[in-house]
Protein backbone atom coordinates (compact mmCIF):
# COMPACT_ATOMS: atom_id res chain seq x y z
CA UNK A 1 0.00 0.00 0.00
CA UNK A 2 2.66 2.33 0.91
CA UNK A 3 4.40 1.91 -2.55
CA UNK A 4 1.17 3.06 -4.41
CA UNK A 5 1.26 6.08 -2.34
CA UNK A 6 4.53 6.45 -2.98
CA UNK A 7 4.33 6.48 -6.94
CA UNK A 8 0.69 8.15 -6.79
CA UNK A 9 2.74 11.16 -4.72
CA UNK A 10 5.92 11.23 -7.29
CA UNK A 11 3.17 10.94 -10.29
CA UNK A 12 1.16 14.12 -9.02
CA UNK A 13 4.22 16.33 -7.70
CA UNK A 14 5.95 15.92 -10.88
CA UNK A 15 2.70 16.66 -12.86
CA UNK A 16 2.34 19.92 -11.28
CA UNK A 17 6.46 20.68 -11.49
CA UNK A 18 6.11 20.04 -15.17
CA UNK A 19 3.64 22.54 -16.07
CA UNK A 20 6.16 25.15 -16.42
CA UNK A 21 7.56 25.78 -19.41
CA UNK A 22 10.99 23.92 -20.15
CA UNK A 23 13.05 22.43 -22.74
CA UNK A 24 11.44 19.48 -23.01
CA UNK A 25 7.79 20.89 -23.48
CA UNK A 26 9.28 23.25 -26.33
CA UNK A 27 10.32 20.15 -27.80
CA UNK A 28 6.99 18.51 -27.69
CA UNK A 29 5.57 21.55 -28.51
CA UNK A 30 7.44 22.58 -31.55
CA UNK A 31 6.60 19.36 -33.52
CA UNK A 32 3.54 18.67 -32.36
CA UNK A 33 2.49 22.17 -34.39
CA UNK A 34 4.54 20.67 -37.25
CA UNK A 35 2.06 17.42 -37.19
CA UNK A 36 4.59 14.81 -36.56
CA UNK A 37 3.23 13.17 -33.44
CA UNK A 38 5.33 10.44 -33.33
CA UNK A 39 8.05 12.42 -33.07
CA UNK A 40 6.36 14.06 -30.50
CA UNK A 41 5.50 11.05 -28.28
CA UNK A 42 9.14 10.21 -28.81
CA UNK A 43 10.23 13.27 -27.32
CA UNK A 44 8.20 13.02 -24.20
CA UNK A 45 9.10 9.95 -23.64
CA UNK A 46 13.26 10.72 -23.83
CA UNK A 47 12.40 13.64 -21.78
CA UNK A 48 10.66 12.10 -19.06
CA UNK A 49 13.29 8.91 -18.63
CA UNK A 50 15.87 11.56 -16.69
CA UNK A 51 12.95 12.36 -14.19
CA UNK A 52 13.92 8.80 -12.45
CA UNK A 53 17.59 9.39 -12.53
CA UNK A 54 17.71 12.82 -11.03
CA UNK A 55 14.78 11.76 -8.49
CA UNK A 56 16.59 8.98 -7.32
CA UNK A 57 19.97 10.61 -7.05
CA UNK A 58 18.31 12.98 -5.19
CA UNK A 59 17.42 10.39 -2.23
CA UNK A 60 21.35 9.67 -2.51
CA UNK A 61 22.58 13.01 -2.52
CA UNK A 62 20.05 14.23 0.12
CA UNK A 63 22.29 13.81 3.43
CA UNK A 64 24.92 15.55 1.91
CA UNK A 65 24.07 17.84 -0.26
CA UNK A 66 23.79 20.60 1.98
CA UNK A 67 27.65 20.93 1.98
CA UNK A 68 27.77 21.40 -1.31
CA UNK A 69 25.37 24.07 -2.58
CA UNK A 70 27.87 26.49 -3.78
CA UNK A 71 28.78 24.01 -6.68
CA UNK A 72 25.20 23.05 -7.35
CA UNK A 73 24.50 26.49 -8.01
CA UNK A 74 28.04 26.85 -10.22
CA UNK A 75 26.95 23.86 -12.24
CA UNK A 76 23.02 25.29 -12.47
CA UNK A 77 24.54 28.87 -13.88
CA UNK A 78 26.78 26.80 -16.24
CA UNK A 79 23.55 24.95 -17.66
CA UNK A 80 21.34 27.91 -17.69
CA UNK A 81 23.87 30.03 -19.42
CA UNK A 82 23.24 27.10 -22.35
CA UNK A 83 19.77 27.30 -22.63
CA UNK A 84 19.83 31.00 -23.37
CA UNK A 85 22.51 30.02 -26.05
CA UNK A 86 20.49 27.85 -27.09
CA UNK A 87 17.49 30.50 -26.79
CA UNK A 88 18.92 32.73 -28.66
CA UNK A 89 20.05 30.84 -31.85
CA UNK A 90 16.61 29.37 -31.85
CA UNK A 91 15.90 33.20 -32.41
CA UNK A 92 18.34 34.45 -34.70
CA UNK A 93 19.00 30.98 -36.54
CA UNK A 94 17.65 30.42 -39.65
CA UNK A 95 14.27 28.38 -39.59
CA UNK A 96 15.17 24.87 -41.69
CA UNK A 97 19.09 24.83 -40.47
CA UNK A 98 18.22 25.80 -36.47
CA UNK A 99 15.35 23.20 -36.66
CA UNK A 100 17.76 20.66 -38.03
CA UNK A 101 20.36 21.27 -35.47
CA UNK A 102 18.07 21.96 -32.10
CA UNK A 103 14.88 19.83 -32.77
CA UNK A 104 15.91 16.95 -35.18
CA UNK A 105 12.61 14.86 -36.02
CA UNK A 106 14.84 11.73 -37.00
CA UNK A 107 16.33 11.19 -33.12
CA UNK A 108 13.17 12.54 -31.39
CA UNK A 109 14.20 9.85 -28.50
CA UNK A 110 17.73 11.07 -27.71
CA UNK A 111 16.67 14.48 -28.53
CA UNK A 112 13.85 14.35 -25.84
CA UNK A 113 17.01 12.69 -23.71
CA UNK A 114 19.44 15.30 -24.14
CA UNK A 115 16.65 18.16 -23.74
CA UNK A 116 15.67 16.84 -19.98
CA UNK A 117 19.48 16.63 -19.08
CA UNK A 118 19.63 20.71 -20.07
CA UNK A 119 17.52 21.23 -17.24
CA UNK A 120 19.21 22.26 -14.62
CA UNK A 121 16.75 22.61 -11.97
CA UNK A 122 15.44 19.10 -12.18
CA UNK A 123 17.99 17.48 -9.63
CA UNK A 124 17.62 20.95 -7.31
CA UNK A 125 13.81 20.43 -7.25
CA UNK A 126 13.57 17.41 -6.64
CA UNK A 127 15.96 17.52 -3.33
CA UNK A 128 13.60 20.49 -2.14
CA UNK A 129 10.78 18.23 -2.76
CA UNK A 130 12.49 15.71 -0.62
CA UNK A 131 13.38 18.28 2.24
CA UNK A 132 9.76 19.53 1.93
CA UNK A 133 8.74 15.93 2.44
CA UNK A 134 10.41 15.11 5.58
CA UNK A 135 9.25 18.33 6.87
CA UNK A 136 5.99 16.37 7.22
CA UNK A 137 7.35 13.18 8.15
CA UNK A 138 7.16 11.57 4.91
CA UNK A 139 10.47 9.97 4.39
CA UNK A 140 11.23 6.95 2.08
CA UNK A 141 13.82 4.96 3.04
CA UNK A 142 13.60 1.70 1.49
CA UNK A 143 15.05 0.81 -1.86
CA UNK A 144 11.79 -0.47 -3.74
CA UNK A 145 10.31 2.45 -2.01
CA UNK A 146 12.77 5.21 -3.63
CA UNK A 147 12.39 3.14 -7.07
CA UNK A 148 8.53 3.29 -7.05
CA UNK A 149 8.96 7.30 -6.39
CA UNK A 150 11.29 7.69 -8.99
CA UNK A 151 9.47 5.99 -11.74
CA UNK A 152 6.06 7.82 -10.27
CA UNK A 153 8.32 11.04 -11.42
CA UNK A 154 8.25 10.06 -14.74
CA UNK A 155 4.97 9.35 -15.45
CA UNK A 156 3.42 12.42 -14.04
CA UNK A 157 6.08 14.19 -16.61
CA UNK A 158 5.22 12.30 -19.22
CA UNK A 159 1.61 12.59 -18.90
CA UNK A 160 2.04 16.73 -18.80
CA UNK A 161 3.99 16.26 -22.12
CA UNK A 162 1.47 14.12 -23.48
CA UNK A 163 -0.94 16.53 -22.63
CA UNK A 164 0.69 19.62 -24.57
CA UNK A 165 0.64 17.36 -27.73
CA UNK A 166 -2.96 16.78 -27.70
CA UNK A 167 -4.12 20.00 -27.03
CA UNK A 168 -2.11 21.48 -29.86
CA UNK A 169 -3.41 18.38 -31.98
CA UNK A 170 -7.28 19.35 -30.97
CA UNK A 171 -6.45 22.63 -31.80
CA UNK A 172 -4.66 22.08 -34.94
CA UNK A 173 -6.73 23.86 -37.29
CA UNK A 174 -7.22 26.94 -35.85
CA UNK A 175 -5.64 30.43 -36.53
CA UNK A 176 -3.33 30.07 -33.67
CA UNK A 177 -1.60 26.93 -34.54
CA UNK A 178 -1.06 28.29 -37.69
CA UNK A 179 0.84 31.56 -36.27
CA UNK A 180 2.35 29.21 -33.60
CA UNK A 181 3.65 27.07 -36.77
CA UNK A 182 5.21 30.18 -38.34
CA UNK A 183 6.68 31.75 -34.89
CA UNK A 184 7.19 28.86 -33.04
CA UNK A 185 11.10 28.71 -32.79
CA UNK A 186 11.63 32.10 -31.96
CA UNK A 187 8.81 31.69 -29.21
CA UNK A 188 10.38 29.04 -27.83
CA UNK A 189 13.62 30.92 -27.96
CA UNK A 190 12.49 33.19 -26.04
CA UNK A 191 11.00 31.38 -23.56
CA UNK A 192 14.17 29.53 -23.12
CA UNK A 193 16.01 32.51 -22.69
CA UNK A 194 13.97 33.94 -20.05
CA UNK A 195 14.11 30.47 -18.33
CA UNK A 196 17.63 30.75 -18.28
CA UNK A 197 17.93 34.70 -16.95
CA UNK A 198 15.38 33.76 -14.38
CA UNK A 199 17.08 30.60 -12.90
CA UNK A 200 20.52 32.25 -13.30
CA UNK A 201 19.33 35.84 -11.67
CA UNK A 202 17.62 33.53 -8.74
CA UNK A 203 20.84 31.79 -7.62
Amino acid sequence: MNLLIYFLLAVMISFVGSLQPGPVNMAVFYHSVNQRYQTAIAVAIGGSLPEVLFSFVAFKLLPIISEHLPVVHQFSSAINSILIIIGLVLMLGKQNRTEEVVFSSEKGFLSGLLLAFLNPQLLVFWIGILTGLSIYQIQIKSIDGQLIFAIGTAVGALIVHLLVMLSVKRYQNSQWVDWLKKYSLKLIGAILIILGLTHLLSS
